[in-house]
Order: C-alpha cells, then sequence, then structure tokens
C-alpha cells in the first residue's frame, strides 16, 4: 500500500490531494471544492460534506463505477443545468419513472411467464410476444387489430370498419356477437 512513510516531501508532494480554496485550512466544508493534486492540478472531481461531484456543469467528464450503485433516486441535469428527479424507488422495490419517455427503437415489457409485450415505434406497433398472439398497428388513418398476419379488426378515419371475414360460425357465439361471414354481417342474439 502506497505510504509516506521513510519518503521526502519533494519527491512526494505531487501525490497528495487537498481541496484548498481561498481560507488555508479550512478543509471540507459545505459548498463543494475542487480536488487538487500537490502541484495544484486539478481534477473533475469536486466535494463537501454532503456531495461527491464529477465534472462541471460545462465540462463532458465521464463517471465510471466498478461495483454496486445504490440510490434511492436518480436525478439527471438537463443541458441548462437544472436537475430533475426521473427515476425513484418504493419500498416495496417498485420503481417509478418520474419524467417523460422517450426513445429510438422499441420498449419491452417483459413477463414473468409467457409472452413479452412491446412497443415499437418504427413498426407502429403494439406486440405480444412476436405478434402471432396479438398486434395492434396505429396506421396513418386506420386502427388495425392482428392475430399474426391475420387482421381481426381495423377501423378507418373515414368511419369505415372492417372485420374478419369468415367462412364458418363460431363454436359458441353469445348474444351482441357480430360476424361477418361470407361477406355478410350478422348480430347474434
Amino acid at each position: 500500500m502506497a505510504g509516506f512513510v521513510g519518503k521526502e516531501i519533494t519527491n512526494t508532494y505531487k501525490d497528495i490531494l487537498n481541496v484548498f480554496g481561498t481560507i488555508e485550512n479550512e478543509g471540507f466544508t459545505s459548498s463543494a471544492k475542487r480536488i487538487f493534486d500537490g502541484a495544484g492540478v486539478g481534477s473533475p472531481v469536486w466535494i463537501s460534506t454532503n456531495l461527491l461531484q464529477v465534472g462541471t456543469l460545462a465540462s463532458n467528464a465521464n463517471l465510471d463505477v466498478y461495483g454496486i450503485v445504490i440510490a434511492k433516486e436518480f436525478h439527471l441535469r438537463s443541458s441548462i443545468g437544472t436537475a430533475y428527479s426521473v427515476m425513484g424507488v418504493q419500498t416495496d422495490g417498485t420503481v417509478h419513472i418520474n419524467a417523460d419517455l422517450e426513445t429510438k427503437g422499441s420498449v419491452k415489457f417483459l413477463a414473468t411467464s409467457g409472452d413479452d409485450l412491446i412497443m415499437d415505434a418504427d413498426a407502429k406497433a403494439f406486440q405480444r410476444g412476436d405478434g402471432t398472439k396479438g398486434n395492434i398497428t396505429l396506421e396513418d388513418s386506420s386502427v388495425k387489430l392482428q392475430k399474426g398476419s391475420t387482421d381481426l379488426l381495423e377501423v378507418k378515419e373515414d368511419g369505415t370498419i372492417t372485420f374478419q371475414n369468415i367462412s364458418s360460425y363460431p363454436s359458441s357465439p353469445s348474444a351482441g356477437d357480430i360476424v361477418l361471414k361470407g361477406g355478410n354481417l350478422e348480430i347474434y342474439t
């Protein structure tokens, strides 16, 4: 382990870290101070009695953590310097996202069992698994409900509704069910 025992200060002063500000021998305060080496070279790390900051508002400093980061809440700073609470965790482990989300690509909701749910902006769709068990597509002028490649229902902005055209009656229809069989629209009573 590195230490200063038996070493001369002229050979080690650059390795001593300090937080010297405008007042000598002040040490840590509630205001963040930049950490310098013994030669006065500043680091991207600032520290106070209640804050550890990497970089400054104008910097592009990175923070790499090798290990686990534990936090109750995460804040992100906008380009103009305002900090926003974006994510927090409740006592039951539920994570709350406190801000709007924007992403490129898709968002996947992982199921504990069964198929995941996927929202895909490029496909304009919300689907279960690979879409074979259900898919909602948001077109420019219509909304489609599909199962696999079969269009079950399409609602168009002009007011028309297109049903799946079936070739045989359902095995156990209920009162109020609507079917399109052979081009004929029927309502069960």
